[in-house]
């Protein structure tokens, strides 16, 4: 036992030993214009304006990049003698110039695995080309200018699995353009100038799981389009803007298919037989088809199998009849971004194991407390932005949070009456109130107004939740020019622009919500300058009879003023001739000097 566990122990640091010497040569020898890693193995040639692989490449190196440099065409000779052809797995060569790929370029590197060519100028790709590389997995050449695929130019690909071609200015592939991948299971074809379905290309595919074919401009989906696909699970439709029709046998013989996108497809209605041939089908892509307004109850009969359907932004705006009847296994529900303002009761009876519901991005103002009744698993309900009242109406659905709250059940959405921006898990079930519209003040109001001016006739109720709608009414028997002239705005009050005479009299605010209403009286009111020529002559007498008394006034005040100075100047007089000057009479009393 001793001795097997000495040479396990002698095993092992000879590999460890062997393994740091591959690490150290690949540094050791890396060019110098690549940068090299010990660990992964690779060697990294990027923008270094390279049109010939720089050498000697060291030993072991399993991965070696050349994006990004001058490489126009690929040759018998452009890796020939590089001396990794056994150890390379990773080929990249993205963002260079290269035009053309002549068959047996890839001679002596047969165990490629992964060959990035993507984002080059290639037109065409010739029979045979990738013959030699038979343990090849994944080839992407994608954003290419590719418009010919030689019949048997995926010749030798046995292990192909992924093969990327979207992105080019494919018009056509011959029926033979996919023989030689017998395991290729993953396929695009998107952004592409393909008008027709290349149905007869798919046939010697009868391993693809998955074909991607976003962004063409295919008008008509033919009957058994995609039959000799008969392993496929996912289907990525969309973004086609001129498809018109799909036929009720477009989806025939894909049994198996677990996945379709129907994403932006100017649908205006669901393709209700044509999906009929799909009984695995779980997971359903139609939004973005504005045009498809209404759904019928009978769209989803044949799909009973269905987890996931989205239905986002497809201008829905009423469910009458139940279109997801059936729908016993559906987990995720999208009908986001629509124009629904009201969700029958009975909508989601049937969906027992729905877990996600997207609500948010409608005009759902009130939610009746038997909607979810029946949604014993629902742990995720999204209402944002929606016109959400957060009055008495909604309180089953706080109270729902509250209970669920310990199952990790996620509830958003945000009020925009009466608590405006709130969300609803932070208010209290207190909050989630109902009041019929008072006015406390019921005394009249008068709004005074000049002709030509603009008037404002406010209507502000006390209470009311939720918050109360605004109609007014006019009293008086004439009836003012309202057509253009009156606006409602957004708080309530009227707005007259440039009154009229026929616009003064009473108008009656009237104030309602669900639960009841109030009116408040206000008067408009004229108010108008003095008239010179009749009702201001007495205004005139008064202005004269008030300047009359003034004058009179002053008059006496001159009066008095003028007796004082007068009996002031008459004493002066009588003094100065009597000889009785005040410096006289002050000299009597002063003895006289000798």
């Amino acid at each position: 036992m001793i001795g097997a566990a000495f040479q396990t122990l002698v095993f092992v640091i000879i590999t460890t030993s062997t393994n740091a010497q591959q690490t150290v040569d690949i540094v050791k020898h890396c060019p110098s214009s690549c940068m090299c890693d010990n660990v992964e193995r690779f060697v990294m040639c990027d923008e270094k304006q390279l049109s010939t692989v720089p050498g000697p490449l060291p030993e072991g190196t399993k991965m070696l990049g050349l994006s990004k440099n001058a490489f126009q065409t690929l040759t018998t000779a452009t890796f020939k003698g590089i001396g990794i052809g056994s150890t390379l797995s990773s080929l990249v060569l993205y963002g260079n110039y290269i035009s053309d790929i002549q068959p047996g370029t890839f001679a002596g590197l047969e165990n490629l695995q992964y060959i990035w060519l993507f984002k080059n100028r290639l037109t065409r790709i010739q029979a045979n080309t990738f013959e030699q590389l038979r343990h090849l997995t994944e080839l992407d050449l994608s954003r290419n200018q590719l418009t010919l695929i030689e019949n048997g130019a995926f010749n030798g690909l046995e292990e192909l699995k992924i093969l990327q071609l979207w992105g080019n200015h494919l018009t056509t592939l011959s029926p033979d353009a996919f023989v030689g991948m017998p395991v290729l299971g993953n396929l695009t074809l998107g952004d592409n100038l393909m008008t027709e379905i290349p149905t007869s290309s798919f046939k010697p595919l009868r391993n693809l799981t998955s074909i991607e074919l976003l962004n063409l401009r295919i008008t008509h989906i033919r009957a058994n389009a995609f039959s000799t696909l008969i392993n496929l699970e996912k289907l990525h439709i969309g973004d086609w803007p001129y498809l018109q029709s799909i036929d009720n046998q477009a989806f025939a013989g894909l049994e198996n298919l677990q996945y379709i996108s129907l994403y932006n497809c100017q649908l205006k209605e669901v393709p209700q037989i044509a999906l009929q041939h799909l009984p695995n089908l779980q997971h359903l892509m139609l939004s973005n088809n504005e045009d498809l307004h209404h759904l019928k109850k009978d769209d989803f009969i044949h799909n009973t199998n269905l987890q996931a359907l989205f239905l986002s932004n497809t201008s829905i705006i009423t469910m009458h009849e139940s279109p997801f009847r059936l729908l016993t296994n559906l987990q995720h529900l999208d009908l986001s971004r629509n124009k629904i303002t009201i969700i029958p009761t009975h909508v989601f009876f049937q969906l027992e194991n729905l877990q996600a519901l997207n609500l948010s991005h409608n005009n759902i103002k009130e939610l009746s407390s038997g909607v979810f009744y029946t949604l014993k698993k629902l742990t995720d309900v999204d209402l944002l932005d929606n016109p959400l009242v957060c009055d008495c109406g909604i309180k089953w659905l706080k109270a729902l949070q509250v209970v669920k709250i310990r199952e990790h059940f996620n509830l958003q959405g945000k009020c925009a009456d009466p608590y405006s921006g709130t969300d609803i898990v932070q208010l209290s079930a207190q909050k989630f109130v109902c009041e019929v519209p008072q006015f406390v003040k019921d005394e009249q109001e008068t709004i005074v107004a000049l002709l030509g001016t603009t008037a404002f006739l406010p209507c502000k109720p006390d209470h009311g939740v939720p918050t109360p709608t605004i109609e007014w009414h006019y009293l008086d028997a004439t009836t003012p020019e309202k057509a253009t002239h009156y606006q409602l705005l957004a708080n309530g009050t009227l707005r007259i622009p440039s009154v009229k005479s026929k616009d003064y009299g009473k108008y009656m605010c009237v104030a309602s919500n669900r639960l009841g209403q109030a009116n408040q009286t206000v008067t408009l009111a004229q108010f108008a300058p003095p008239d010179q020529s009749t009702g201001g002559s007495s205004a005139v007498a008064g202005v004269l009879i008030t300047l009359a008394i003034i004058v009179l006034l002053v008059l006496l005040v001159l009066y008095v003023y003028k007796r004082r100075s007068y009996k002031s100047l008459r004493s002066g007089l009588y003094d100065v001739m009597s000889g009785d000057t005040e410096n006289e009479r002050t000299s009597i009393s002063k003895p006289k000097e000798k």
